[in-house]
């Protein structure tokens, strides 16, 4: 975190890297940029954002499967919308568990919930890579592997 932090101050983003830096943040934290972020999409304003930036914004409200967007075309008024995107997309198995251990439950929940989490994205949502052992993964490394 204090890399990423750094890389956002470097950048000049100030209010990323403080984001970045009370990670991963209380649910009250957590429920104020999802409603930040959905504010950002009712709005269309979403589209002034790179999609990385999303990508972390919805990371830090504690969405860590798929992200809904809304981008706003050249016309104000004409609203495109865009396919949603993984959030964990391009992450190993192991990356993707880790998600949903420290982002995706909270401080309370003990380590089964994470593991059923991770089971349903994997075998339903199809949103996170199938535990592999190391002498695979390193072969499909970020890829969803059926």
């Amino acid at each position: 975190l204090q890399r990423a932090c750094m890389a956002a101050i470097d950048s000049g983003d100030l209010h990323l890297s403080t984001l970045i830096a009370q990670c991963p943040g209380d649910s009250e934290q957590r429920d104020d940029i999802a409603e930040r972020l959905a504010l950002l999409r009712k709005e269309g304003v979403d589209s002034h954002i790179s999609c990385s930036h999303l990508r972390l914004y919805e990371l830090l409200s504690g969405n860590i499967d798929r992200a809904e967007t809304a981008r706003t075309a050249a016309n104000r008024d004409q609203i495109e919308q865009v396919e949603p995107f993984d959030v964990a997309a391009g992450l190993d198995w192991k990356r993707a568990f880790g998600l949903r251990l420290w982002y995706g439950t909270s401080f309370e929940s003990d380590l089964r919930e994470a593991v059923d989490s991770y089971d349903h994205a994997v075998h339903e949502l199809r949103t996170a890579p199938p535990p592999l052992p190391k002498y695979r993964a390193e072969l499909h490394m970020g890829e969803l592997v059926t």
